[in-house]
């Protein structure tokens, strides 16, 4: 009897988030988790820029810093649960 593990045929297909895109490099969400993640991003963007924009006193690290952390976030996940990501110029033939 073979080991689920290692039997190929059992192992469940990756379910992915982010798809790699047509043209250019990067993803666009395909699953409803990628969609979230990507309004919720959106969301803290808007936050920010909110927040600082109407702080008369406000500094550029006050926002290039948070918009920095959420954007390597956003990557690391989409890197995480999508396809790998490659430069494009065409469709695929």
């Amino acid at each position: 009897m073979e080991d689920k593990k290692t039997d190929p045929s059992a192992k469940a297909e990756k379910k992915l988030w982010f798809k790699a895109r047509s043209f250019g490099w990067g993803w666009t969400p395909v699953s409803k988790e990628g969609w979230l993640v990507t309004i919720i991003y959106m969301a803290a963007l808007l936050f920010i820029g909110i927040r600082e924009g109407n702080n008369p006193n406000a500094e550029s690290q006050n926002i290039l810093i948070p918009v920095g952390l959420l954007t390597a976030l956003l990557i690391i996940i989409a890197l995480k649960t999508g396809e790998k990501p490659s430069w494009r110029w065409s469709k695929p033939r």
